[in-house]
């Protein structure tokens, strides 16, 4: 059996197999808070059968989409100020979003996602074509957008 270490070729096609499976359990979380929101929003806070049953759903509705906004904070934060071309790695730009993202269950596919963007101070980089800053990662972010 080869060492993964020693053929980069399997150590690379390994490793983005584990950043894949990172994306989609991220992406299962995300499209089950959103599923069981919609859910509650249409039997309970629309079509529950009186004034009662329609708050205590609206409150549920509320409860799943703040747990929606929290998991995807962090990451909503990075891909913003990617597609805006600011530096994801100074603090007052997303530092700490940035590090969140790269620290948590999906760490993986955020290191994917930050290692799109340009070093630490691309803002000082010299304007070319009209844009400083983090100019891979606003290319980045038109390209998966379709801009």
């Amino acid at each position: 059996m080869t060492n993964p270490k020693q053929d980069p070729f399997v150590y690379e096609e390994d490793r983005y197999e584990g950043m894949l499976e990172q994306a989609v359990r991220f992406l299962d979380r995300l499209s089950n808070l959103v599923i069981l929101a919609e859910t509650n929003l249409r039997t309970k806070a629309i079509n529950g059968r009186n004034v009662v049953v329609r708050a205590n759903g609206l409150q549920e509705v509320s409860v799943d989409m703040q747990k929606l906004v929290k998991e995807t904070k962090d990451w909503h934060v990075v891909i913003e100020t990617m597609k805006q071309g600011k530096d994801v790695h100074i603090k007052e730009n997303c530092k700490h979003n940035k590090l969140e993202i790269v620290a948590g269950s999906a760490h993986e596919f955020g290191q994917y996602l930050i290692n799109k963007s340009d070093a630490k101070f691309c803002e000082g980089y010299p304007v070319s074509e009209g844009v400083n800053g983090n100019r891979a990662g606003k290319a980045y972010m038109e390209k998966v957008n379709g801009k």
